[in-house]
This record gives structure tokens, sequence and C-alpha cells, in this order.
């Protein structure tokens, strides 16, 4: 996996010029080291870039939902450009 993480971001540097993609939602498991060092380099990767990018783990538990619900709202409406208190 961590050989191909410079050829992962290329082909997501690529989609983003290609469908001029206004930010990036990273989903991953809970306590899972691997895949958070990977999300660290693409969230440096994409700060760089200007791409905001919402990091989000989870253990798939449905006590989840309102939390999650909650920070992707805030997340779009901030990348929209509007107002998180409404």
């Amino acid at each position: 996996m961590r050989s191909a993480t410079r050829k992962r971001l290329g082909f997501v540097v690529d989609i983003i010029q290609e469908y001029h993609v206004s930010a990036i939602i990273w989903y991953q498991l809970l306590c899972c080291e691997t895949y958070d060092q990977e999300s660290y380099f693409f969230y440096r990767e994409m700060r760089e870039r200007g791409v905001p990018m919402l990091v989000v783990e989870s253990g798939y538990d449905a006590l989840d939902t309102g939390a999650l619900k909650t920070r992707l709202e805030a997340f779009i409406e901030l990348v929209k450009g509007g107002s998180v208190n409404g």
C-alpha cells in the first residue's frame, strides 16, 4: 500500500484538475494507522494545492451518524462559502 501512495496521489490530482473538484472528503476506518498516515500525506498535499479536505474516521457505528452529519454539513457550507451558523 505505501509504495502506491504517490501513484494514488497523482491519480487524485489528475481527477481534481479534470473535474474541477472543490473539496475532498476522506473517509477511513477508525484506528487504522496505515490509512491515518496516508490521509496526512494527502491532506498536506491538498492544502498546498488549496483544495479543502475533511478527514472522517468512523468505526461504522450507528452512533456516529449524528456527529458525522453535522461535520459534513459544516464542511460543505465552508466549501460553498456560506455561514456555518446558518
